[in-house]
């Protein structure tokens, strides 16, 4: 098995004791875990649910693409085999 390379920090980073410990690991019933429990999983699908952040966007989007598209589509005779 193959290890990531450790990346190279410059002198003094600030935070090489922390990324030496590593990722926190906690515990079911540890402090963290009782003042932070785990989202249920149907509440933490709607965190990731799609969403429109430019209402009418793709309508108009869709709208353009019908103006402009091409009024003489090519003849099957017309293809390039």
């Amino acid at each position: 098995m193959k290890s990531d390379p450790v990346p190279s920090f410059p002198e003094g980073f600030r935070y090489m004791e922390a990324f030496r410990r590593g990722r926190p690991r906690h515990h079911e019933y540890d402090e963290f875990w009782c003042r932070h429990p785990a989202m249920e999983s149907g509440h933490r699908a709607k965190l990731f649910s799609p969403f429109d952040a430019l209402k009418g966007f793709d309508e108009e989007i869709q709208a353009q693409e019908e103006r402009f598209s091409d009024p003489f589509p090519p003849d099957e005779e017309d293809e390039i085999p």
